[in-house]
């Protein structure tokens, strides 16, 4: 069968990332919405506290090796190194199961033994219960982009686990944060059974039948210059979350949670674009066709800006109306999602800009653009948010955003030189 490439994969693969993107996003709002109004604004807080807590964790403790092993999967499926690819798949498992593992017992070890507030404690104690589930998740879901099954990535992920979570809130008796964490865990644990099947099925036929070629120093260097990318992107993604829990109290966290989740429909699209637009970069790209990257940049950032336009209207225009489903409290904050909205539109409007970048190998100019304007993002938030509160810290993620898409837009548009069939 004739290998689908260029604008007509990323056509098809849009397509169906789309409907399943827009399903995943719906269940992720009813997940976080039922969670809400079942436990209130403070236990909620606990909630989106952990599972951002856990997250932020797993994108810095996973040291950069689910997108590098996403690049290079890519480029072995290219040039059909199987051995090279098996041996990928199965040093990238070693070495994020083994890092988050430990590091989640460091963290509960120092939640239990050094400190001293409770709440403090119970956090530390959630995200390290979360954290081994979210990283081997995230390893995942770039092994099966990579191999092209970004179907596969977006059900598990998107789909199956917040639905399982729907479910459970609706028959079980959860009554406070801890309750929802441990719910979310179990839903976590079923998917990743079913994902090792999936990955298995997912592999190129001759891939089984290799032997196992390892490049561990060369993985490793390019996934460390990932790591630092995706450190200051991470901090800069949610640590202004952490440092409201830290000055302001979990109420603050709630409604700046919701507001940011708000926020991520007019993402919507660039979710789903950046899920197939990614290993097609890098296969145009470790292909030598560059023409055929310049179009699918130019048609996924176009596309992504598209796509998020009628959410955006609606969310600045009318952000109560989706507050509400949050419940009552949470009403009153439309300014706040109306700041948030603004940046991720500029998020949205530049398109696969960091895929762009990691899947050329132009690590090191990514990770100097985030850590420039996540350092910035930290000081700023530190003198904003006793003073401005949440909208200070609105303000701030807006402004960093758009700064850094701007930046990385010139960086990807340079990435491949014009050929003569751009000129043309």
């Amino acid at each position: 069968m004739r290998r689908l490439r260029g604008i007509e994969a990323l056509r098809l693969g849009a397509r169906r990332s789309f409907v399943l993107m827009g399903v995943g996003m719906a269940l992720g709002l009813v997940m976080h919405t039922v969670a809400a109004r079942r436990l209130g604004v403070d236990e909620y807080g606990v909630f989106t506290y952990a599972l951002n807590g856990a997250t932020l964790g797993s994108l810095l403790l996973t040291l950069g090796w689910p997108t590098s092993a996403m690049r290079f999967v890519a480029q072995y499926r290219e040039a059909e190194q199987w051995g090279l690819l098996r041996g990928l798949m199965t040093r990238s498992h070693q070495v994020v199961l083994s890092v988050s593992v430990a590091s989640a017992l460091v963290i509960a070890l120092v939640g239990r033994y050094a400190l001293t507030s409770p709440s403090a404690r119970l956090s530390a104690a959630l995200i390290s219960l979360m954290l081994p589930v979210i990283s081997l998740g995230l390893l995942r879901i770039r092994l099966l982009r990579g191999l092209l099954r970004v179907s596969d990535s977006i059900i598990a992920e998107r789909l199956a686990i917040p639905l399982l979570v729907v479910v459970g809130l609706v028959v079980l008796p959860a009554v406070g944060g801890v309750h929802v964490v441990l719910l979310w865990v179990g839903a976590a644990l079923v998917v990743r059974a079913v994902e090792t099947g999936r990955l298995r099925s997912a592999r190129p036929d001759g891939v089984a039948s290799s032997a196992r070629e390892y490049r561990t120093g060369e993985w490793g260097r390019v996934a460390i210059a990932i790591a630092l990318g995706e450190v200051a992107r991470a901090t800069l993604a949610r640590g202004d979350t952490m440092m409201l829990g830290a000055m302001s109290g979990m109420h603050d966290v709630a409604v700046y949670g919701a507001s940011r989740r708000v926020g991520m429909l007019i993402t919507f699209t660039l979710n789903a674009v950046n899920a197939i637009a990614g290993p097609l970069l890098a296969s145009a790209y470790h292909g030598g066709r560059p023409s055929e990257f310049r179009r699918v940049l130019r048609k996924a950032a176009l596309w992504s800006m598209l796509g998020a336009l009628p959410v955006f209207t609606w969310v600045v225009v009318a952000p109560e109306s989706v507050l509400w489903l949050f419940g009552p409290e949470f009403r009153g904050h439309g300014s706040v999602v109306r700041i948030v909205a603004l940046g991720q539109f500029a998020n949205a409007a530049t398109g696969p800009v960091v895929m762009a970048l990691l899947m050329t190998g132009r690590q090191r100019r990514y990770s100097l653009a985030v850590g420039v304007v996540a350092a910035v993002s930290l000081a700023a938030n530190a003198f904003v948010i006793p003073v401005w509160g949440l909208h200070g810290a609105a303000w701030i993620a807006t402004g960093c955003t758009a700064c850094l898409n701007a930046w990385l837009f010139v960086q990807a548009r340079r990435a491949v030189p014009l050929d003569e069939s751009d000129a043309a």
